[in-house]
């Protein structure tokens, strides 16, 4: 209770529900209790103001203000929580029913006091205790530097220096990490979502508000008992049920029940749930809700509105949307008293679809290289293209049977375009008027040439055609150039060890280059080839170390 020193007459006090006010010979008075205000002028000396059950759930901070003349009085205090209802068990007798509140369950409304932070384009919940280093009071005060600085310093001295060691909150961690505190958060009692219009104000939904459990006995005479017996046929088509397993929404299922006669109420039993839903000759749509513990769900109903019973099956996948973090907060925050909420999920059914999944990896891979092997043995056989139908028509062939093409990848037909193994090419950068090059990287690479020639601009650079071929994962060999018409070969390195450089000369130029091991100088090559860079035999003999990146930065 808080009194006025000054007067015995004026003090305040905690009761249930509400507070007891003593206001003799005050002129008026104001009164707030978190949302509730109240003022009243000349009050009587004695009231009993009574808080809504929002207020008095928890505990509540009440301030009393009151005036008389010139003289102000202000007194506060802190009132306990009480209880929505103290006696939820007794019994209220109406008649002959007897009703009996059982229980009661309110929402979550101290999650409705969480903290949100914002990185101007997503929202997360705020859980970190630990003490931000930089707060500030806007984003203007941000721009301008206007913060206040927070240090959580741990420091020592050290000769003419001082050591400490500092709590950094690493706040980008929320939406990089923390993906179960990112909006949208989904909780079987709440969800967070932000603003439609805005993704920067965050919104609530509860599912479930107070709700109520009544026992209700009832204690009739019946004198007549009328008895109206029909004989319609229900029936209920196959359905799919969707939800969760292992969690309190559980599963649910839409169904649409007809009906041969006139408009009733069916009965339909699922294992041990039974339900009462309406059918109608047009379809009558109901929700089926069932509790599963397994990810697999598959229930054979029977429907019956009269003598006949038909059957329906009602399938389904369920989700796992538990987590030990999530059951374990629950708990923690007072959210859940349940010590059944620590469930492990469907290990059979993870199991199940790894194995059909690994079975399915490896069947496609058995297929992928007998496809490969099958390209090669039958479709190129002797190394000869599959292009014997092409002949005698527009498209010309050369003498081994590759489709010719000009730069552009056209062929001699008007309007026909070919690319890939199957055509001998130009090759300007070695000014070669046809070639065929059979490689995965150059018909990828005969791909885009085409589709840029096709829109009329030209390719950002000339084809350099590049090779290569690993063993075991592990050593590799990569080639890029063109070999036509060279006439000397110089090797640095040693072959044997795999870590060489063999260039391929042409009138004492390099046209190509072999490599293998750390440097890759194949690959170096390419860069080179494009930009026409000339390295002669004279080059090749003074650069032993089978690097060319100084070539490529002048």
């Amino acid at each position: 209770m808080s009194t006025d020193g000054n007067s015995s007459n004026i003090g305040i006090e905690c009761i249930q529900g509400g507070a007891k006010l003593n206001a003799y010979q005050v002129r008026r008075y104001e009164l707030c209790a978190e949302s509730l205000y109240v003022t009243k002028m000349k009050p009587p000396p004695e009231e009993t103001v009574i808080f809504p059950p929002e207020i008095t759930l928890h505990e509540h901070r009440v301030q009393w203000k009151l005036y008389d003349g010139n003289r102000f009085t202000h007194l506060e205090l802190t009132c306990p929580p009480t209880s929505f209802c103290d006696n939820p068990a007794v019994t209220a007798t109406l008649n002959h029913t007897t009703i009996t509140l059982s229980s009661l369950t309110i929402p979550p409304t101290p999650t409705l006091a969480s903290k949100f932070i914002s990185d101007g384009a997503h929202l997360a919940l705020w859980n970190s205790e630990g003490k931000l280093n930089l707060v500030c009071d806007s984003k203007e005060s941000a721009s301008s530097l206007n913060c206040t600085v927070n240090t959580d310093c741990e420091c020592e001295p050290a000769e003419n220096k001082v050591h400490c060691a500092c709590t950094d909150v690493p706040i980008t961690d929320i939406f990089e990490n923390e993906v179960q505190n990112r909006f949208p958060v989904l909780r079987p009692w709440i969800t967070f979502k932000p603003l439609e219009h805005d993704p920067t104000i965050a919104t609530a939904y509860v599912p479930t508000f107070t709700t109520a459990e009544f026992i209700i006995h009832t204690k009739e005479r019946f004198n007549k008992v009328v008895t109206d017996v029909t004989n319609s046929v229900c029936r209920v088509n196959n359905a799919i049920a969707k939800g969760c397993y292992q969690c309190p929404q559980g599963a649910e299922s839409k169904i649409v029940c007809t009906t041969d006669g006139l408009p009733v109420m069916a009965s339909i039993r699922c294992d041990d749930t039974h339900f009462t839903v309406p059918c109608s000759p047009e379809g009558a749509e109901s929700t089926l809700r069932f509790v599963h513990t397994l990810a697999r769900m598959r229930k054979v109903c029977d429907v019956n509105c009269g003598s006949t019973t038909t059957t329906f099956e009602i399938t389904g996948i369920l989700q796992w949307t538990r987590t030990i973090h999530s059951s374990a907060k629950k708990i923690l925050m007072g959210e859940s008293t349940l010590y059944d909420e620590f469930v492990l999920p469907d290990f059979g059914h993870i199991f199940d679809v790894l194995f059909e999944w690994y079975k399915t990896f490896f069947a496609t891979m058995v297929v992928f290289v007998a496809a490969i092997v099958i390209g090669y043995l039958f479709i190129w056989k002797c190394s000869q293209p599959p292009t014997d139908w092409l002949k005698g028509s527009y498209v010309e062939l050369d003498k081994d049977g590759f489709i010719k093409v000009d730069c552009n990848f056209k062929t001699t037909a008007n309007n026909i375009y070919a690319i890939g193994d199957v055509v001998s090419a130009p090759l300007p950068l070695w000014n070669i008027d046809s070639i065929n090059i059979q490689h995965l990287q150059t018909a990828q690479s005969h791909g885009q040439m085409l589709g840029y020639s096709i829109l009329g601009y030209e390719y950002p650079h000339e084809l350099v055609p590049f090779f290569w071929v690993t063993f075991f994962f592990e050593f590799g060999i990569q080639f890029s150039g063109c070999t036509q018409g060279s006439d000397q070969t110089i090797v640095h390195g040693s072959l044997e060890g795999m870590d060489f450089a063999k260039y391929f000369l042409k009138n004492d130029v390099v046209v190509a280059v072999a490599s293998a091991g750390p440097i890759p100088t194949a690959v170096q090559f390419i860069e080179i080839f494009k930009r026409s860079i000339k390295i002669t035999r004279e080059d090749v003999l003074r650069n032993v170390t089978k690097d060319w990146m100084a070539w490529l930065n002048n």
